[in-house]
C-alpha cells in the first residue's frame, strides 16, 4: 500500500502547490529514500533477517450468477483469481548488512548538509508571492 500513497502525493501536490513547493520536496526526496533504507536496514539488523514481500496468485471456484441466455439467471461455477502478500523472511550477511548501514548513515548526513543548500536554491529560484 505505501508505493500507491507514494505515487498519489506528488499527484497532490502538484495540484495545488508552488513551483517553490515542488522544488522542495524534490530537493527533499533524496534524504526521504535514504532515511527509509536506514529504517529498513536497521530492522534487518535488529530481526537478524530480512524480509521480502511476494505475491502469492491463486484460481479459487466460486458460486457466480450468470445470465442463462432467455432473459433470466442461474447460479454456475466460476474461476476467479485472487492475489494475496505473503511476507517471506530472508537470510543477510549481517557484516555486510551493517556496513550498508554505516555507508547509508554516512551518505544521508551529506545529504541532509546539502538539503539546507538546495532549499535556499529553491527559495531564491521561485520566491513566494505575498498574498
Amino acid at each position: 500500500m505505501r508505493p500507491v500513497v507514494a505515487l498519489m502525493f506528488p499527484l497532490a501536490l502538484a495540484a495545488c502547490a508552488t513551483q517553490q513547493e515542488i522544488c522542495i520536496y524534490d530537493a527533499q526526496q533524496e534524504s526521504e529514500v535514504l532515511r527509509e533504507l536506514i529504517r529498513d536496514t536497521r530492522a534487518n539488523l535488529a530481526r537478524g533477517y530480512a524480509v521480502r514481500t511476494e505475491q502469492v496468485v491463486e484460481t479459487v471456484e466460486k458460486e457466480c450468477v450468470v445470465s442463462d441466455g432467455l432473459g433470466g439467471t442461474m447460479t454456475d461455477t466460476c474461476s476467479e483469481v485472487e492475489v494475496t502478500e505473503e511476507i517471506v523472511p530472508v537470510a543477510i550477511d549481517l557484516d555486510a548488512e551493517a556496513a550498508k548501514l554505516e555507508s547509508l548513515e554516512r551518505r544521508y548526513a551529506r545529504e541532509r548538509d546539502n538539503l539546507q543548500e538546495e532549499i535556499a536554491r529553491c527559495r531564491a529560484l521561485y520566491p513566494e508571492e505575498e498574498a
